[in-house]
């Protein structure tokens, strides 16, 4: 069969007819056509079509009729292939948080530029997906499909626009936190668990003014800062500090608490912090905080809360300390726990409840009854009764016994009568409860005439700091209140092999410290040796106090003799008892907490060691995102770089938390590799630059489903979103 088309005249019209004929042999046997089919007027497209059908049918080929635009489509060359999947799944965790929305108020742009908002979310997308310095960003943002995906030309994300929203980031700080914490409990849930831990970062070169030269947690000598972090229960980031290099970890973890305390995201969800508050002042200030706490006290003071640890029942005991022998000494430890009273809770851990403890508060942690007045105005009270003691004729000797103060004292304080009297009265009433007494004497040195432009100077300093309260003094002893007293609930958490581990740990150090007394010796006796009496103990003393024990060994160094030559000969000798006094509290643990937690000592202690879940966010800053080493000069674009990799750290959490709901329990990294190899291919077309979508692979549609992103795969719905560069 085949296709003839034939053209008729008649009537001076002309009729195209399109016959479908077939060869056959007639009755005698002669070759000839017979017409099967006969259309009029078909349109070209048509009769091509009948063409192809029956050439497919002559061949035995399947005839497929493609799409115009699938044509052209194949004849296009690939201009780029853009990073897509990974980018475009960090970029919906950005969205779902509604980040834009919180930002935006609080980081104005001026318009038709590039969004602050959408230059924060591609940096924080850049430090999720490509982890590097912001002129990395910079060139990483056009290899990526964000331009698309944002509606921008690449162009529109330069450096000195990245420079400026990260000052204007830096700004809303505050304001972020302030939303965001809100934002997690509408759409999460309250918070169950709160965990507060500090970290730090060091930098390259001198750094910003906010560094300082200090050991770093690796123990390296560094130029470092801070980084506070409270997470909640899902590893979300909930609130964060910058903190400058010389900073102490029990300071800045009171000052985070009492900044969340009270508010209403917080309510009654414990707060676990590290043992850098476990020191009683520490407790103390926890205790009267008005938050639901829980710590570890530093084993030094085991001894001053309870009696009732029971580490005598592992006093002597023998064990081997060898790995094949290390499960039968667990299963004695184990044994002898459970007969020492304790539970045994989740993690292998055994605990005992001690109960309600009352302590008496012994501290100047600001939780005693305040002073009649802070500290600046109990200094101009007593400037006011040195001024009265003058008044009344008495000698400068005498107005100083009377106010127990020397007479060198009361001259100072005679200075700040100085001060013009509506601005005593002003700071009677409370004003400059937050200035220092070196402030205030420079106030009252100020003519009287500038003095009320410089007392509104030194108010608007007070008031960004806590006022201070008058210290407990032979003045104003007979004025300081007795404290209340505070209770806590106690819990006992013992770890066979914790024990097991700083018993082999505590032994090595003392192979080590006789090997080097050992090998000391050696050297002293070398007829070389130059060696001083002092130089030796000095050596000696260097290795006790790296080791820590100092206290747990008697040195001496004797004279001695080598041959004809006199040398110096280092006895150490051991003492038994304070090595026991020192091990007494091997894997013991002793937890804090407020007395009105509702849970168990099991759960208790198993919330506390839930405070991985900060330190895995302080893993994930500084390794998978890249926190250090720290590459900005300035404290503004230091304290913005943290806040970026806070935000990006929230984004990889949620993807986690997203996943731990299925049976995909991957990390944030590894979903980002996987999703990493599905690209967006920018096409050149005459007519414009189309976009299709590398397709996805079996794992990386899996993922997409878990995360409920399964939108990002659909090819045609994405080239209607996209705005092409």
């Amino acid at each position: 069969m085949h296709v003839r088309t034939k053209t008729i005249a008649t009537k001076g019209r002309q009729y195209v007819y399109t016959q479908i004929v077939q060869s056959h042999r007639n009755a005698r046997g002669v070759p000839t056509h017979r017409v099967l089919a006969n259309f009029r007027d078909l349109p070209e497209l048509a009769v091509e079509n009948l063409k192809a059908a029956l050439a497919g049918l002559r061949t035995g080929e399947r005839v497929v009729v493609a799409d115009e635009s699938l044509k052209r489509l194949a004849n296009r060359p690939v201009l780029s292939n853009l990073a897509y999947l990974d980018v475009a799944a960090a970029l919906a965790m950005w969205r779902r948080w509604g980040l834009s929305e919180i930002l935006a108020p609080i980081l104005p742009g001026p318009a038709g530029e590039m969004a602050a908002t959408d230059v924060v979310a591609a940096l924080t997308v850049h430090r999720c997906i490509a982890p590097d310095s912001k002129t990395a960003g910079v060139r990483w943002y056009p290899r990526t499909a964000l331009p698309e995906l944002q509606g921008y030309a690449p162009e529109q994300f330069n450096n000195s626009r990245v420079h400026r929203v990260l000052g204007q980031l830096e700004k809303a700080e505050g304001a972020l936190q302030a939303h965001l914490a809100g934002v997690m409990c509408s759409r999460e849930g309250a918070f169950v668990t709160l965990f507060l831990d500090i970290t730090d970062t060091w930098f390259e070169g001198r750094g910003p003014e906010l560094a300082s030269e200090a050991r770093t947690k690796e123990g390296l000598m560094k130029r470092k800062i801070g980084i506070a972090l409270m997470c909640d229960q899902r590893g979300f980031p909930v609130r964060w500090k910058t903190l400058g290099g010389q900073y102490f970890e029990a300071t800045e973890m009171e000052q985070m608490v009492r900044e969340v305390s009270g508010l209403d995201w917080v309510g009654d969800a414990p707060v676990v912090l590290d043992r850098a508050m476990g020191r009683a002042g520490s407790v103390e200030f926890l205790a009267f905080s008005g938050i639901r706490f829980i710590t570890a006290v530093t084993v030094d003071e085991f001894g001053s809360y309870t009696d009732r640890i029971p580490f005598t029942a592992l006093h002597g005991m023998k064990l081997a300390g060898t790995d094949g022998a290390k499960e039968q000494d667990v299963a004695r430890l184990r044994r002898e726990a459970s007969r020492a009273g304790m539970k045994e809770a989740v993690g292998g851990r055994y605990v005992l409840d001690i109960g309600i403890m009352e302590r008496s508060s012994d501290s100047r942690k600001g939780h005693r009854p305040p002073l009649p007045g802070y500290r600046i105005r109990e200094a101009l009270e007593l400037a006011l009764s040195i001024q009265e003691g003058y008044r009344q004729g008495l000698p400068t000797k005498q107005v100083g016994k009377a106010n127990d103060i020397h007479a060198g004292q009361v001259r100072t304080y005679r200075r700040l009568l100085r001060i013009a009297e509506p601005l005593r009265t002003r700071v009677l009433s409370g004003e400059l409860d937050g200035a220092k007494f070196g402030e205030l004497l420079r106030l009252s040195a100020v003519p009287e005439p500038q003095q009320a432009a410089a007392f509104e100077e030194l108010k608007r300093l007070a008031a960004t700091r806590p006022p201070s309260r008058p210290f407990p003094s032979r003045r104003n002893r007979h004025k300081v209140p007795i404290a209340p007293p505070y209770r806590l609930r106690g819990v006992v958490a013992f770890n066979p092999e914790q024990f097991l581990t700083q018993r082999r740990k505590a032994a090595e150090k003392l192979r080590e410290f006789e090997a080097f007394v050992d090998d000391l010796n050696r050297r002293l006796c070398s007829p070389c040796s130059r060696r001083t009496r002092e130089s030796v103990l000095g050596e000696v003393g260097e290795q006790l106090r790296r080791r820590t024990l100092s206290s747990v060994y008697n040195v001496r160094v004797n004279p001695g003799q080598n041959g004809a030559k006199m040398c110096h000969r280092v006895e150490a000798e051991f003492i038994p008892a304070a090595w026991e006094e020192r091990r007494k509290y091997d894997g013991f643990v002793l937890l804090v907490a407020h007395e009105s937690i509702p849970a168990t000592a099991a759960e208790i202690v198993e919330t506390y060691f839930a405070k991985d879940k900060v330190e895995k966010g302080f893993k994930t800053i500084k390794s998978e995102l890249d926190i250090h080493p720290v590459n900005h000069r300035t404290d503004v674009k230091v304290r913005a770089h943290v806040t970026l990799c806070i935000l990006a750290l929230l984004l990889e959490r949620t993807v986690e938390h997203r996943l731990s709901q299925t049976s995909l329990s991957w990390t944030a990294p590894k979903v980002f590799e996987t999703l990493s190899t599905c690209c967006l291919n920018r096409l050149q077309e005459a007519w414009g630059r189309p976009y299709t979508i590398t397709r996805t692979t079996p794992e990386q549609a899996e993922l997409l489903r878990a995360l409920n992103l399964m939108e990002l795969d659909d090819d045609a719905a994405l080239r209607a979103k996209l705005t092409p560069r």
